[in-house]
């Protein structure tokens, strides 16, 4: 009994102080505490993206097509006040022959950079994959010429070719079977270890 009155005098005690500790730990690391007045209320300050459409009116759309087919071909072509232009058409490849289908799709658009460079792309997506063209994509570094004259001398002369076209062959591995009756026979044959 004496312990649970002592506990809460201690209680009493730290609650009769009012959080002093607490406050001048908040105020140190700048965590809200219980006693802090509510701060006033701000005033709303709009996102960049809303207060750059606030300052600037909308882009019109100069022209746009669109056109959609039964056979699942489409078009559209569209144009905007502020120089953007894309077009793209589809259609099915191999239409009508099942697990043969291929959607294939090809378009452009262009548009002018923040850097003020024009960018223009090309584009053909179909069963190879998505294949841009353009003059602002980086292109892979040339080859050599030294690694290009030794392709064309390989190419040339085909008995420099060892005829290894990756392909596995069991008749060109037949020498190389694993018979375990010649090796029982040389482990009989070798010298055996006394103890």
């Amino acid at each position: 009994m004496k312990v649970f009155v002592t506990l809460s005098a201690l209680f009493a005690v730290t609650m009769a102080r009012g959080y002093s500790a607490q406050d001048s730990y908040s105020q140190q690391h700048h965590t809200p505490s219980y006693h802090q007045q509510p701060q006033q209320p701000q005033h709303y300050q709009a996102p960049k993206h809303e207060q750059y459409s606030a300052q600037k009116p909308p882009i019109p759309i100069l022209k746009y097509d669109s056109k959609l087919n039964h056979d699942g071909s489409y078009q559209y072509a569209y144009e905007t006040g502020n120089g953007i232009q894309a077009a793209e058409q589809g259609y099915v490849k191999n239409a009508g022959q099942k697990d043969n289908e291929i959607q294939v799709a090809e378009g452009y658009f262009q548009y002018t950079g923040d850097d003020g460079i024009p960018i223009s792309l090309k584009y053909v997506a179909d069963e190879n994959g998505f294949q841009p063209q353009g003059d602002h994509l980086p292109t892979p570094v040339p080859l050599p010429k030294e690694i290009i004259e030794a392709y064309e001398k390989i190419a040339a002369d085909p008995r420099q070719n060892d005829g290894d076209d990756g392909q596995y062959r069991a008749e060109q591995h037949q020498q190389h079977k694993y018979h375990p009756s010649q090796h029982q026979q040389q482990y009989d044959q070798s010298q055996h270890y006394k103890y």
